[in-house]
């Protein structure tokens, strides 16, 4: 079985982890599925369609930890 993706693909590969009830793992799936798949060199986006934004502080503060740099955040 091949475990790797076709990269000449034209077309993007769409993943969506969805579930109305909370605290089911569909932030940590996708974060890790994006982080996971952008390590072997894929280009990924990573859509963050939550309000509470938790994806996308963690990217950042990785990020942040990563560039020995900080960041400064601010929720309405």
């Amino acid at each position: 079985m091949n475990n790797q993706l076709d990269l000449s693909q034209q077309e993007a590969i769409v993943v969506t982890f969805g579930n109305f009830k909370g605290g089911t793992g569909k932030t940590t799936n996708s974060t890790m599925l994006a982080y996971a798949l952008a390590k072997k060199g894929y280009r990924v986006l990573l859509c963050d369609q939550d309000p509470q934004a938790n994806a996308t502080t963690l990217f950042l503060k990785t990020k942040a930890a990563r560039e020995d740099d900080y960041i400064t955040s601010r929720k309405h």
